[in-house]
């Protein structure tokens, strides 16, 4: 259905029609609709109301025809999501997955939003094809695509500006923010926080660079970069990790700390040498983590008062073990 023609619905009635609030509700919802519309914002009238957004998105989707699909399930293209801004993605929190035949295949928090999905028609050219799904994984799809986006763009800038790696290392030494390099590192420590991923592993071959992330203790392939991007980013390293730029021969630990998306985070980096350059890791540890049930230790109630016997008694040894690197807080509440 084109979302053009649905302009003079009321998310209100729909959800009246559906059963799902009563007339004294719908009235409350469409006057937030109308503020929304004016104020040109895109803002979830259930937070208002005595409904679940699932309920809402359900009764959208069978008066518009609209689908509700969740983003784990379906196959997203990053040449779709690239087409949108990522300005607009989350300023509407909308965002494209597949492109084909002029036509966009949009994912949708609030499918009443008719000024932002015209806005994307407008700034795409093509023509949205709308799914519906819910704002929590439709705000954390966006992040972590987008970011992938960034560190790919940042890579493609960093090869074609170090025909010469040692200007570019020259460079960073003087504190060129803007460098290619410093955007690239930013890039992969961003798309590797918002993966939740605990390690970036970047190794030198013989003809290009491998960086793999390290995600519930599994390596996953991440990017391929060009062989003359290697040093310059090796150097950055180095220099936020205060170690010694000049020695290439001995390995060298040190850590720098860094902010992504208001987190603060401990970045411990380890550079050792190899056949085709030095291979460098850096892990991520979060000192935003934060223990659910902090009373039992972050444990149900039966393991946190077995934990209190153990710690009561005279001798012995208690052994933790987990995840690797980082804690996991609320991202992975």
């Amino acid at each position: 259905m084109d979302s053009r023609r649905n302009q003079n619905l009321r998310t209100g009635d729909i959800l009246m029609e559906f059963g799902y609030i009563n007339e004294e509700q719908a009235d409350k919802a469409k006057r937030v609709q109308v503020e929304n519309i004016i104020r040109k914002q895109s803002k979830s009238i259930n937070r208002y109301q005595g409904f679940t957004e699932k309920q809402m998105l359900t009764a959208l989707g069978k008066r518009l025809n609209y689908p509700l699909v969740n983003v784990e399930d379906v196959s997203i293209d990053p040449k779709a999501v690239a087409v949108i801004p990522k300005v607009l993605a989350e300023k509407y929190c909308m965002m494209g997955y597949q492109m084909q035949n002029g036509v966009l295949s949009l994912l949708v928090n609030d499918p009443m939003n008719f000024y932002g999905i015209e806005d994307i028609r407008q700034v795409t050219g093509l023509e949205p094809a709308i799914s519906l799904c819910e704002e929590r994984t439709l705000s954390s799809a966006i992040r972590y695509y987008y970011s992938e986006i960034s560190a790919k763009q940042a890579a493609a800038l960093a090869s074609r500006n170090n025909a010469m790696p040692e200007k570019v290392e020259l460079s960073i030494e003087e504190g060129d923010t803007d460098a290619p390099i410093i955007n690239l590192l930013n890039s992969l420590v961003i798309r590797a926080y918002n993966s939740n991923a605990s390690d970036i592993h970047i190794e030198p071959f013989e003809h290009a660079t491998s960086v793999r992330m390290r995600l519930d203790g599994v390596i996953w392939d991440f990017m391929t970069l060009p062989k003359n991007v290697h040093n310059s980013l090796i150097a950055r390293i180095k220099i936020l990790g205060d170690l010694d730029i000049a020695e290439r021969r001995i390995p060298q630990d040190g850590h720098f700390k860094a902010e992504v998306e208001g987190h603060d985070l401990n970045i411990r980096v380890s550079v050792i040498p190899t056949v085709f350059g030095e291979k460098a890791v850096l892990r991520l540890l979060s000192n935003n983590g934060q223990i659910d049930r902090a009373g039992n230790f972050g444990m149900s109630k039966s393991d946190g008062e077995l934990m209190r016997r153990m710690l009561g008694a005279p001798n012995g040894i208690v052994y933790l073990t987990g995840p690797t690197g980082r804690s996991c807080g609320e991202k992975c509440a």
